[in-house]
This record gives C-alpha cells, sequence and structure tokens, in this order.
C-alpha cells in the first residue's frame, strides 16, 4: 500500500456544524477506499469532537512530516475575499483573537505548531476533495494561493462547483467537476426520516455575521418585521445558527429580541438531533452554502441568500435561482420572493428532490475515483 498514514485538513474543530459534519463523512469516505491507512485529521483538540466519533484520531501539531499523502477534505479552503472602503482590518483581527480564545484547544495547538515551526508541506502529494475555490481579490491572487495549497505534487482534485473549477483551470490543475462531500452516500446515517411536508407551517431562517456586507443590517427593527410577515400568515419562524461560540452578532440580535432559535451545540447535541429539528421545517431561507445542501439532503425548499458567490453557485441554473434574496436585502423583497415561492411550493418540493438526486448522482464519483487510486 503505497499511502500508509493520511492527514486530512480542513476547517474542522471551530464548532460549526457543516464542518463537524465534513469531517465525520470524510472519514468514512476515506475509510472505505484507503481501507488499511491510518487517517488523522488536522485540527485542535476539542472535546466534543471524540463526543462526535471516539474513534476519530487528530494531530494538532500540522506536522506533515510523518504522513505519506495529504488530504484537504471538503469546504472553501482557498480564498481572499476583496477588501472594500468599508473594510475594518483591525475589526477582522480582533475577531479571530476572539474566535480563538473562545476555543482554549486551539491556542494549544496555534502554540504547539509555533514552537515546532511546521506546517502542511505542499511538497507532500495531495488529493482535493469536494473543494470550493474563491471568491479572491484577483487573478493574481488566486493562482498564488492556490499553488501555495496545492503544490507541485497534487495527485486528484475533485471541485464542488463551476466557479472553483476555472480558478483551478485557471492555474493550471487538472480537476474533476463533482459535488459537495455531505451529497456522498455515507451521510445517510446522519439523517433523519423524511418529512412529509403538505404546505409552509413552519420556516427557519439561517443566518450569519458576515463583514463588509448588508446582511450586517439586518437589525432589530427587520427582525421584527419578518415575524410579523410570518406570523401574519401563520407560519411559525424559527431562526437558525450553525455555531454556539460563532455568529456572535446575529446571536446577540436574536437573543435581545427573545426570538424562537435554534443552535448547533455539540456539547449538548449529535449531528442526529441537530437535523431531527433541522427536518421539522417547510421551508429553508439560508445564507449558508450548507444550510443549501442539508434542506436539499432532507428535500426542504429553500431560498437562498446570496451573500457570498457560492451562493449563487449553488442555485444557478436551477428552479431555485429566480428565489434568491439579493442585496441589499430589504424585507419587502424578501416577503415578495416568499408569496411568489409560497405559490409554486407543489414545484419546489419536486424540484428539491431533483436537486437533490442530481448532486447524489456527481458524488458516486469519488468512491470510484479514490478506490482507483488508492489500489494503484
Amino acid at each position: 500500500m503505497k499511502y500508509k498514514k493520511i492527514l486530512v485538513k480542513g476547517a474542522y474543530g471551530s464548532c460549526n456544524f457543516g464542518d463537524d459534519l465534513l469531517m465525520l463523512v470524510v472519514k468514512k469516505i476515506l475509510k472505505t477506499t484507503s481501507l488499511h491507512a491510518n487517517i488523522y485529521f488536522a485540527c485542535s483538540k476539542q472535546k466534543y469532537i471524540k463526543q462526535l466519533d471516539d474513534e476519530l484520531k487528530i494531530d494538532d501539531s500540522f506536522n506533515s512530516d510523518k504522513y505519506d499523502l495529504i488530504v484537504y477534505g471538503g469546504g472553501t479552503q482557498v480564498f481572499s475575499f476583496p477588501l472594500t472602503k468599508n473594510t475594518n482590518r483591525l475589526a477582522i483581527v480582533a475577531k479571530k483573537i476572539v474566535d480563538l480564545f473562545k476555543n482554549p484547544e486551539r491556542i494549544r495547538g496555534v502554540v504547539k505548531r509555533l514552537l515546532l515551526k511546521k506546517s502542511i508541506d505542499i511538497s507532500k502529494p495531495c488529493v482535493g476533495l469536494g473543494l470550493g475555490f474563491g471568491p479572491f481579490q484577483s487573478d493574481e491572487e488566486a493562482n498564488r494561493l492556490i499553488h501555495k495549497k496545492l503544490g507541485n505534487e497534487c495527485k486528484l482534485l475533485f471541485v464542488r462547483d463551476n466557479a472553483s473549477y476555472s480558478y483551478v483551470k485557471q492555474s493550471k490543475y487538472d480537476s474533476t467537476l463533482t459535488t459537495d462531500l455531505c451529497f456522498d452516500k455515507n451521510i445517510f446515517e446522519f439523517l433523519p426520516s423524511i418529512k412529509k411536508r403538505q404546505s409552509i407551517k413552519k420556516v427557519g431562517i439561517l443566518l450569519r455575521d458576515w463583514a463588509d456586507n448588508d446582511i450586517e443590517s439586518i437589525n432589530s427593527e427587520k427582525i421584527d418585521k419578518i415575524v410579523d410577515f410570518f406570523n401574519s400568515k401563520s407560519i411559525e419562524v424559527v431562526f437558525l445558527s450553525f455555531s454556539c461560540q460563532h455568529d456572535i452578532n446575529w446571536r446577540k440580535l436574536l437573543q435581545k429580541k427573545k426570538c424562537n432559535n435554534f443552535l448547533w451545540d455539540p456539547n449538548k447535541m449529535t449531528i442526529f438531533d441537530f437535523l431531527t429539528v433541522f427536518n421539522t421545517f417547510d421551508v429553508m431561507i439560508s445564507s449558508r452554502y450548507h444550510g443549501l445542501i442539508f434542506s436539499t439532503l432532507l428535500e426542504i425548499p429553500f431560498i437562498g441568500v446570496s451573500i457570498e458567490p457560492k451562493i449563487d453557485n449553488y442555485v444557478n441554473n436551477t428552479f431555485f435561482q429566480k428565489f434568491t434574496w439579493h442585496k441589499p436585502f430589504e424585507v419587502e423583497n424578501l416577503f415578495a420572493t416568499f408569496n411568489l415561492f409560497e405559490e409554486n411550493y407543489s414545484k419546489a418540493k419536486i424540484e428539491t428532490i431533483l436537486l437533490k438526486n442530481m448532486h447524489i448522482k456527481l458524488a458516486e464519483m469519488y468512491h470510484l475515483e479514490l478506490k482507483r487510486f488508492f489500489d494503484e
């Protein structure tokens, strides 16, 4: 066997529901394709990870010297958002520091890496699974950052959307266009039985903090209008967050308004617990990419909130493209979009199932190509 020890890199251990589930799915994919390889995940040693999977192995040193292969496992791992005149660089740095101290175990990993002076070695052979790339400040920046991540020994590269495919092609890498890793067949053991939806009785609104974007203008007054709108239709509305540690501004606003809300807290619940609640919604309005993915998997018709390109990448050329909430995120536009969506709800349910089946079919490629790669 050529690759006996594998290090998997992603945004793991940060108490984000999408990344937490990605980590578990990647482990299962590699276990079934690389068979007897020892698999480690590069992330901080958060206690909650052992609660999610007590067999998952962690290396918080990020020292790739002792590994035969680096696997970049899902998510948007290469990007550089364009800076605007409103960008507060100091606030961005301060937020990163605050996030770090909210996760003491991450500090341990950072110190350990600084002392060892180790990082991921780009001369190592690597594989990219279901990766997202971009956006970037410029084409030159895209090329530089992609080469910095993938190096010269990228053996296999799967990207999850057309924009990412264009970026890596421009950087002279061969890649295969597939879909998000969460559409892999291993996801189904985490999913509850799909709810039968007849009409819209319960709506979930999944938002996140987002610097330099009009989504930050969703203030107390707008929340009141949104709640009043759905109450007038006798529709229950619940506000969600994918993290009990991040999205600080969003969570503070919900607490202040005493809104009906639900947060991912891996110290108190399992993946299945969270998705069981997620499954109770009849419509999901989401500014998170994986909010759209999980809605599709659970056959929940959705409205995307276009805060960044990957939201548009997912809905483009689908039924849901015309039901996207765009900047400047005026609530009147959301209400008009929702009313039209409500009129087309029966078709939306069918289109969600068709979209799900399409992505599941695309995800089959992971197992076929990875098995071939590890068997060589």
